[in-house]
């Protein structure tokens, strides 16, 4: 019978969960949309941008990078070639 209670108090958090991020799209999709104007108007004005910023940009896509790296690294096993040899 514990269970059974455990597994509904489970289920009621998740469908709680679902609502809270399901309620809160159209504020995520307005900060998209300014986020993404940013990023263009950045783009656009690429003149404007410092050094300092540049190299933020950089070691932020490199860090993406290494994570997206370690994650495959990790998928396979922790073999490189995902092959054991």
């Amino acid at each position: 019978m514990r269970g059974i209670k455990l597994w509904y108090a489970l289920w009621f958090f998740q469908v709680l969960n679902f609502l809270l991020i399901f309620c809160s799209i159209p504020l995520r999709y307005d900060s998209f949309w300014k986020e993404l104007n940013h990023a263009k108007n950045t783009v656009k004005n690429w003149q404007d941008l410092k050094k300092e910023n540049v190299g933020f940009a950089a070691l932020f896509g490199l860090e993406c990078f290494a994570w997206f790296w370690g994650g495959e690294v990790v998928g396979r096993g922790f073999t490189f070639t995902g092959y054991y040899v």
